[in-house]
């Protein structure tokens, strides 16, 4: 193929479409090295960014009354270890007691009858 390469030596030339594999020898002296590529995707188009793994998940309300066959939209904010939100990442909801409260896969929480029940988001 002419688009992936290996060469050697301490300035190989490349051209723009090609990829490139070499060794780094500072001084041009011969030395023994192993070399491999690992995991490699070649794809056409522009690269998207890396999806962030979800570090936590609020639930909002923390605290709130649903009165039996009321309802009551619940959000969930996700982010990644830096704090950064996250957005379009999937959620699954649940409830602890769905004989006191359900809950929908969009997070809309319907009361059922009194009592207590966490709801909760991942």
């Amino acid at each position: 193929r002419h688009d992936i390469l290996f060469r050697t030596g301490a300035r190989p030339s490349i051209n723009f479409h090609q990829f490139l594999i070499a060794p780094y020898i500072g001084d041009g002296s011969p030395a023994d090295q192993y070399m491999w590529v690992d995991n490699l995707t070649v794809a056409t188009g522009a690269p998207s960014a890396p999806s962030s793994s979800v570090a936590s998940v609020t639930v909002s309300p923390s605290s709130m009354s649903v009165a039996a066959g009321s309802t009551y939209q619940f959000t969930a904010t996700l982010k990644d270890a830096f704090g950064t939100v996250l957005t379009g990442q999937p959620v699954t909801w649940a409830t602890s007691d769905p004989s006191v409260a359900t809950v929908n896969g969009s997070g809309l929480v319907t009361g059922v009858a009194a009592g207590t029940a966490t709801i909760s988001a991942t």
